[in-house]
């Protein structure tokens, strides 16, 4: 695939650390273990895990080791290839989504009515050994931006004008739609043409 195309740049924009417009920026270190919960607005919070399915392996690791991080990747750890952590968003502890962490792309989370309550962008996060095994200050933090789209705005628009007020303005600079009189005349016509024929 020719990845030099300029439409690829656009699908694939390059990843940003710094929040878009209007988003609040939550900044937390990572010291009670995985999962980690981060709350998100009303109602709304969100679980850090890191799904591995293996326990074991983590016990042997020194607690310093660095698991996953939004730079570049580091070494396979134990096995485990990549560590691929998640951010399980829920609403009253119900599960709406489950987000890969991806730094700099803004995601939408949609609710179960197709309505998107919120959007997160994650920034940087880095995760340790120690803060997968258990509660500990390793070095764990998790950086996101975060806005609640449901609010309703403060600025409307222009009110639409008065019917009155339209009814003044010349036939020229109006537009109406035909009357519906008209279309009831024309119905009845064809009601009694049918009857004659029968």
């Amino acid at each position: 695939m020719n990845t030099d195309l300029a439409v690829i740049a656009r699908l694939t924009p390059p990843a940003s650390a710094v929040p878009d417009e209007g988003m609040t920026v939550l900044d937390q270190s990572i010291r009670a273990g995985l999962p980690h919960e981060v709350p998100l607005g009303p109602r709304l919070r969100g679980l850090l895990a890191l799904p591995t399915g293996s326990a074991r392996a983590w016990l042997d690791l020194p607690a310093g080791t660095l698991v996953s991080a939004a730079g570049d990747a580091p070494d396979a750890v134990a096995g485990f290839g990549r560590a691929a952590p998640r951010l399980r968003v829920q609403r009253d502890k119900t599960t709406i989504a489950v987000l890969p962490l991806v730094p700099g792309i803004v995601q939408e989370v949609a609710d179960a009515g197709l309505a998107v309550p919120l959007k997160i962008q994650v920034l940087d996060w880095a995760l340790h050994a120690g803060t997968v095994r258990g509660p500990g200050d390793f070095g764990s933090f998790l950086r996101v931006a975060v806005r609640v789209s449901y609010k309703g705005v403060d600025v409307f628009g222009p009110l639409p004008p008065s019917d009155f007020v339209i009814r003044r303005l010349p036939p020229a600079e109006r537009v109406e739609s035909r009357s519906g009189r008209l279309i009831e005349l024309r119905y009845r016509r064809l009601v009694a043409l049918k009857e004659r024929r029968r």
